[in-house]
């Protein structure tokens, strides 16, 4: 294997592996102010807004974790520059929902912004897949994500503290994110053999 090809992967394992510990470490440190933290009497609505939150940046390090499973192939030609990016997006998603710093991102009151920012992060990030990887079988999960998420956001403007939309809109990402994974264990473990 070239040398070139050897600094590219070792800087993709880098690059990502360090992505998901900086989401799980964030994650883990908010979790525990959250459950600790957080005085009894939050409302309702305050409680459904942490869980949002909770639940897209859990969406984003699952997708990370499963979009790198088996980052030890030679990269392709924009592998780099796309991990580089994507992570880049989720770093800003995770800062906007107040995970990497919580007394920056996005309060309860403007918490349609950290929807919004979430699923613009989504949306980017599928639209530079489906434009630089395109594959028949990801690129239909793709596009129903971003719609998926283009309604969420829609939705967030609309109605921030609507308590259908956004939840329902979550569950279709979570359900799109499972498939995905489907598939990319299909196709990589067919490319194994």
């Amino acid at each position: 294997m070239p040398f070139e090809t050897e600094v590219k992967i070792a800087f993709r394992k880098m690059w990502m592996v360090g992505a998901l510990g900086v989401y799980f470490t964030a994650l883990v440190r908010s979790l525990l102010t959250d459950v600790f933290g957080v005085p009894v009497w939050l409302g309702q609505q305050h409680r459904r807004d942490l869980i949002v939150r909770y639940l897209y940046v859990l969406w984003f390090l699952t997708y990370f974790f499963i979009s790198h499973v088996r980052i030890d192939k030679p990269p392709k030609k924009r592998d780099v520059p796309f991990d580089v990016i994507q992570a880049s997006i989720g770093f800003a998603v995770a800062f906007a929902l107040g995970f990497l710093d919580p007394q920056q991102g996005f309060s309860f009151a403007h918490q349609a912004y950290a929807v919004i920012a979430s699923d613009v992060g989504i949306i980017v990030i599928a639209g530079l897949a489906i434009r630089w990887f395109p594959k028949e079988d990801l690129n239909p999960v793709r596009v129903v994500a971003i719609l998926v998420a283009m309604v969420s956001a829609s939705a967030a403007y609309i109605s921030p503290y609507d308590p259908t939309t956004i939840p329902v809109a979550l569950l279709a990402l979570w359900f799109l994110l499972v498939r995905f994974g489907s598939i990319q264990m299909k196709a990589k473990d067919s490319a194994s053999r």
